[in-house]
């Protein structure tokens, strides 16, 4: 079975962030959906937020937005289809509309 692995941060004034993928991330494979849950600081799912996660790392991987399914993933969480990344550390920013942003550190395995 798959593990998940979650990493949870302040992210905004008042808004909690935790990603999520299926998987460890592997260099240069197809991708892997990275999932972002976003909540208020009362534990409240906060929806209907343009959430947009930025890359910095050894490659280049352009912006990408997350696209939010209440019926699919619930309140408040959010999926993004990240293609194949360079193996190295990578620093991810997402930026929650006007609700600031958050620096996270993902680590790509060869």
């Amino acid at each position: 079975m798959d593990r998940v692995f979650r990493i949870s941060a302040l992210c905004a004034v008042l808004a909690i962030a935790v990603l999520a993928v299926e998987r460890p991330l592997h260099a240069r494979a197809q991708g892997r959906p990275l999932y972002v849950a976003v909540t208020d600081s009362k534990g409240d799912p906060v929806t209907g937020k343009k959430v947009r996660a930025t890359f910095s790392g050894p490659g280049t991987q352009g912006p990408l937005d997350g696209a939010e399914n209440v019926a699919e993933l619930g309140p408040g969480r959010y999926r993004f289809n990240v293609p194949g990344l360079d193996a190295g550390s990578w620093k991810i920013t997402l930026s929650l509309g006007d609700g600031g942003s958050g620096v996270y550190d993902l680590e790509v395995s060869r």
